[in-house]
């Protein structure tokens, strides 16, 4: 269950965003919500063709999330908790990793939604999704991972994940674009990603006198709420 507030800031005031790019940059992740799922045939490339990774995530040395049980077995790495969602993460590679291509193959062992993978990653909390099958199994988008703990969808297009297939998955980061392809197809090209996301922050607004969004009067001010929203989260 999730609160959803609508805010307009005004009087100079703005909400202080933490930068995502500096110089683009990140590891990668294996992701499932809801889902069990496998992974194999895992690599990460750079653009003059430099393997930075190839082969299976070590499970002793990579960073795991507060949730899901992940295994190697049978020549892949397996997510099987059906209940993980936001912390059912397996992230690896090196933070300092500039531009790349970050290829897996995919299959669905059974729940609600598809993959997702991270690019960009500097933390679980901040980083990019490429999100397969999401919203119940709906859609493919392109996230950015901040906004008090909640990805931001930038696109989005009709899809489905089917279970028992296996999919090539792939995303190439170049500069602050990014581009999501599914079995050799793009999904969303060169998408230009934004250069802050929300701090990863429950409960808490931040206030920048010095970043002003709106122009508004002298004699106006103050935070206005509107559209306050209570729903279920599904994902």
């Amino acid at each position: 269950m999730k609160l959803k507030v609508k805010f307009l800031v005004a009087a100079g005031l703005a909400l202080a965003g933490t930068a995502l790019w500096g110089a683009p940059h990140g590891r990668v992740a294996l992701h499932t919500w809801l889902t069990s799922a496998e992974f194999k045939d895992i690599s990460v490339t750079a653009p003059d063709g430099t393997v930075l990774f190839k082969g299976l995530p070590n499970l002793a040395t990579s960073t795991k999330g507060n949730e899901g049980a992940w295994e190697i077995k049978d020549g892949a790495v397996r997510q099987t908790d059906l209940k993980a969602t936001a912390g059912s993460t397996l992230s690896f590679g090196d933070p300092a990793w500039g531009d790349y291509t970050f290829k897996v193959k995919a299959r669905k062992l059974a729940g609600q939604e598809g993959f997702i993978l991270h690019v960009r990653e500097q933390s679980p909390a901040q980083c990019i999704y490429a999100n397969y099958g999401g919203w119940y199994n709906e859609s493919h988008a392109l996230e950015t991972k901040g906004d008090y703990n909640f990805a931001t969808p930038l696109k989005k297009a009709g899809a489905k994940i089917e279970t028992g297939r296996w999919y090539d998955l792939e995303v190439t980061c170049k500069g602050t674009q990014v581009t999501m392809k599914l079995d050799g197809t793009p999904v969303h090209s060169n998408v230009e990603m934004p250069d802050t996301v929300l701090e990863d922050q429950p409960n808490k607004i931040v206030v920048d006198a010095n970043k002003v969004r709106f122009p508004v009067a002298e004699d106006q001010w103050g935070i206005f709420f509107e559209d306050i929203d209570l729903s279920l989260d599904g994902g």
